[in-house]
């Protein structure tokens, strides 16, 4: 099969609305251009009245109208954040360069050929080089992950940290950040395009990912199935009877067998009564039932998210699983990662760019405030008022195979 012939990575329909995303900025222009008010703006935009806007995920809704309006990044991220959307990451060679191209005020197409440079000239960095060694047999195992978690408290304290903040509860999340800044800073700091390409071509810590969230990630799933351990029969968290999980491929599990996402997505699932898809038959079957399609991409979305090929993305997503797994240790005599809000606000979400819990205005944030307060009840109490609405902002979460980031980020840098 030659070169014309050959399939093509299917697209997400978030991609094909993208492919040309210059001329949803100019479109976005017209239609705003009698509306002085911004919050009509935004409304306008985030509304399914178009159709050139319905497929397209709404942060890049607002990253387009960041462009047609002339936003700095600043301005972008603090709409972002009041979305509960994650904000810019600068980490991330092509939203660092976004954050440049807002801050500029240069158009679109002209940030798309820096993309499309900085994609030829960028050097990998070490964190994805590291992940790729670990992962390198392209299949998860607690070994893998344990290595990828100590890789993480190999690197050298920078000189120029503050003094006395090593010793904080998560040093990865403080170094985390000081990463971030530090890059936000050297990209700000450049003052054109030459400058600019300097700093991508010698940066060692880009990364694919946000770090942050794919390392909390990771280390939630160790420890929930370090807390298995061993992988023989064991009982129902739902209704005490003997089930075998089948967490592990082998007969007889160790730290490196293969490791079933399926089945934990299964009992995520169970535990939060089947908000996040329909299933049809027993959780707990003897063997591995046939997937259906919102398993087969929640399956591939957490995998992709542990080999660092996109992000934990969407927040809710993300919050679902390390609340379940929060839950899971209490429930197992486990100490968990976290007891309250501000654990999370300052472990797993701020870091990393993700909105801190708004339990007061947000429906879903009083919901994981909630979790976070009865985290060992077995199942998820669904008597609350607001439960319907919840489920439903569960299940019409914005999952897909490639990612919302990927989605932006493969149709800008070919």
């Amino acid at each position: 099969m030659n070169s014309s012939t050959k399939l093509k990575r299917k697209e997400t329909e978030g991609q094909v609305a993208m492919r040309e995303f210059d001329k949803i900025i100019d479109q976005i222009k017209k239609d705003i251009a009698n509306n002085a008010n911004e919050d009509g703006k935004i409304n306008f935009l985030v509304s399914d009245k178009y159709p050139y806007l319905q497929r397209i995920h709404v942060r890049n809704k607002l990253i387009a109208l960041a462009f047609a309006d002339e936003w700095d990044s600043a301005h972008l991220n603090s709409v972002l954040n009041g979305r509960s959307l994650e904000r810019l990451y600068p980490r991330n060679v092509s939203e660092g360069i976004l954050t440049w191209s807002l801050d500029h005020h240069i158009p679109f197409t002209e940030y798309q050929n820096l993309a499309v440079l900085a994609a030829k000239s960028a050097g990998q960095g070490e964190l994805d080089k590291t992940s790729r060694r670990i992962f390198s047999n392209n299949y998860i195992t607690i070994d893998a992950l344990e290595a990828y978690l100590k890789s993480a408290k190999t690197y050298k304290v920078p000189s120029d940290l503050p003094a006395g903040q090593v010793a904080e509860k998560d040093f990865f999340s403080m170094y985390s950040r000081y990463l971030t800044l530090a890059v936000r800073k050297k990209i700000n700091d450049a003052t054109n395009q030459k400058e600019l390409m300097a700093v991508i071509e010698s940066e060692k810590s880009f990364c694919r990912v946000r770090e942050h969230t794919r390392r909390i990630f990771c280390q939630f799933l160790y420890n929930y199935l370090n807390a298995w351990l061993p992988f023989n029969k064991v009982q129902a968290e739902t209704n005490g009877n003997p089930i075998t999980p089948f967490l592990a491929k082998d007969k007889n599990p160790s730290a490196s067998s293969r490791i079933r996402i399926l089945n934990i997505i299964r009992l995520m699932n169970f535990y939060y009564s089947h908000a996040l898809y329909e299933r049809n038959g027993d959780e707990y079957d003897d063997g591995v039932p046939e997937r259906n399609d919102r398993e087969r991409v929640l399956e591939n979305d957490f995998r992709d998210i542990v080999f660092g090929k996109r992000d934990a993305t969407p927040r809710e997503l993300y919050l679902l699983f390390l609340c379940y797994v929060n839950g899971f240790l209490a429930r197992s005599k486990k100490r968990p990662p976290f007891s309250n809000e501000a654990d999370i606000n300052n472990l797993c979400l701020d870091p990393a760019g993700f909105p801190v819990l708004d339990p007061r205005n947000d429906s879903f944030d009083r919901f994981i405030s909630r979790l976070i307060n009865s985290r060992e009840a077995a199942v998820i109490d669904t008597s609350f008022a607001e439960w319907p609405y919840i489920r439903n902002r569960i299940r019409n979460m914005n999952i897909q195979t490639f990612g919302i980031q990927e989605d932006f980020q493969r149709l800008l840098v070919p």
